[in-house]
């Protein structure tokens, strides 16, 4: 008996049929852009600074250079009290038949942001000539 009704749900399972329901949309291309005015800032620049982070054989193996070398510089940055490191050079070396340990040098120089401003005609004129895709705000009309 219980083959029987086993038998039955199958085939009644068997028999109904899945559905799948289509949906479709459309959507327009809307080009949209953020135009906002330049704001040009002055840099105090440090002098240059050198530092060197080193490390053993982790049977973990541990962080990755990559993950070093941004863990350096942000040290670097936070130490000379700097907004950005400019120019920075990376030196890697790795020991140990490159199984793990190693360093990395990294010589740069530390900078901070000061003096926020709209930026002027002259500062246009120069992003113009730097880049000259960029569209020249100097010469639109106000």
């Amino acid at each position: 008996m219980k083959k029987i009704l086993l038998i039955m749900v199958v085939a009644v399972l068997g028999l109904t049929s899945c559905s799948t329901v289509k949906k479709t949309s459309a959507t327009a291309a809307v080009e949209t852009a953020v135009v906002q005015y330049p704001v040009v800032a002055d840099l105090d620049i440090q002098p240059k600074i050198t530092r060197t982070a080193s490390w053993g054989f982790s049977l973990w193996g541990g962080l990755s250079t990559k993950e070093r070398i941004r863990n350096l510089i942000a040290d670097m940055v936070e130490e000379s009290n700097a907004d950005i490191l400019l120019e920075p050079q990376i030196k890697t070396t790795r020991t140990f038949m490159n199984l793990g340990g190693g360093s990395v040098t990294i010589t740069g120089y530390p900078a901070s942001f000061k003096d926020f401003r709209k930026a002027s005609e002259a500062d246009l004129d120069a992003l113009q000539k730097a880049d000259p895709r960029l569209y020249n705000l100097s010469k639109k009309k106000k």
